[in-house]
């Protein structure tokens, strides 16, 4: 079977000047492409310390609504401990997202590159959701063991 001979030939359809818009979408294209691996990584800072700084707030609030005289069960006490565990398990999950993974790319070959930036963004993204269900879980437990049990 012969070979297509429209394969590897590109026909130029219109050829002119970029305008302003064009130059601006063009610019802004590249901030995006640019900007996409630290927005993940900005975010996984600042939940660290969101995530870290959810424990000593979610045990002050615990000891500001429970009686002094107040003798919980053991339950009660694990109950307790489980959203300052998962508030740390979070800021775990945080931490490993912010840092950077292990890649190769070849600075001269552009797949490569795109595949290391999609792969930084893949595992930076799956962390972030890891971090904030366990975040959540934690502030959904924490809610139930202040204001319920």
């Amino acid at each position: 079977m012969p070979a297509d001979p429209n394969i590897g030939h590109v026909e130029v359809v219109a050829v002119g000047m970029l305008t302003e818009s064009d130059k601006a979408l063009l610019e802004a294209g590249k901030k995006l492409l640019v900007d996409s691996i630290d927005v993940g990584r900005e975010y996984c800072k600042y939940m660290i310390g969101v995530a870290s700084g959810a424990i000593p707030v979610y045990v002050a609030v615990l000891k500001l609504g429970v009686a002094d005289k107040y003798v919980p069960s053991a339950g009660t006490y694990v109950l307790w401990a489980v959203p300052a565990i998962l508030f740390l398990l979070s800021s775990l999950a945080f931490s490993i997202g912010y840092f950077p993974g292990r890649t190769h790319i070849a600075i001269d070959n552009m797949a490569s590159i795109t595949e290391a930036r999609t792969a930084i963004i893949d595992r930076r993204r799956c962390w972030s959701i890891t971090g904030v269900v366990l975040f959540s879980a934690g502030v959904l437990i924490g809610l139930y063991a202040i204001f319920v049990h």
